[in-house]
């Protein structure tokens, strides 16, 4: 009798076991690890009443090198197109406080992310520096973009009409980091009733940086 009843005690316990939820991981939008890399395609278009656009397109990497738990050097490396060779163009440092991430950029200090970022999440960027207050917040979290399922944006300014558009605000995936940027301020054609909502811009910039490849050396 004493071995049916621990025999039958030890089928519940496979079946609580079976049942038992499986803990999710833990999103990761700014992965920081010794010898991480991205590489962005960069397009800077500026536009003009009297001129053809101007656009200029080069590539960026940037390698992560650990220098303690909570702090990693980064260094920049720029090249002209993807056939060229990638020089060293500048070094910045990026900090875990907290659940703060904070990149110094030439002494310059900025919040650029929160470990555990939340829907309607604002903060100012500029709090650790005296550049002036720039607030930003989280917006379309756990949402699409691309081919990236789960993502969200950091948004400082997203208008758009029928007679401009000014926008700025970058994107990171989780398991990625910072998968798109845009800077926009552009003003479309005004000219007359046909051009006002065809798209076609009179002046201004657009600056975008898009990942176009990401790992480990």
């Amino acid at each position: 009798m004493v071995k049916r009843i621990l025999y039958f005690l030890g089928i519940l316990s496979l079946y609580a076991c079976s049942d038992s939820p499986v803990a999710e991981k833990p999103d990761n939008y700014f992965p920081l690890e010794d010898g991480l890399f991205w590489e962005y395609e960069v397009t800077n278009v500026e536009y003009s009443l009297t001129e053809v656009p101007k656009t200029e397109s080069y590539f960026l990497k940037e390698k992560l090198s650990k220098l303690s738990d909570n702090e990693y050097k980064i260094e920049q490396f720029t090249k002209t197109n993807s056939s060229s060779t990638y020089a060293l163009n500048a070094t910045a440092l990026l900090t875990k406080s907290a659940n703060k991430i904070i990149r110094t950029d030439d002494g310059i200090a900025r919040v650029i992310l929160f470990s555990n970022p939340i829907e309607g999440l604002s903060w100012d960027e500029n709090e650790l520096n005296t550049l002036g207050e720039k607030i930003v917040n989280v917006t379309e979290l756990k949402e699409s973009f691309g081919t990236y399922n789960n993502t969200f944006q950091i948004i400082e300014r997203k208008d758009s009409s029928l007679i401009s558009k000014d926008c700025i605000y970058s994107v990171y995936a989780d398991e990625t980091g910072l998968i798109y940027k845009e800077n926009t301020d552009i003003e479309y054609c005004q000219s007359s009733s046909e051009c006002i909502g065809s798209g076609e811009i009179d002046s201004g910039f657009s600056y975008k940086t898009t990942l176009v490849n990401s790992g480990k050396e």
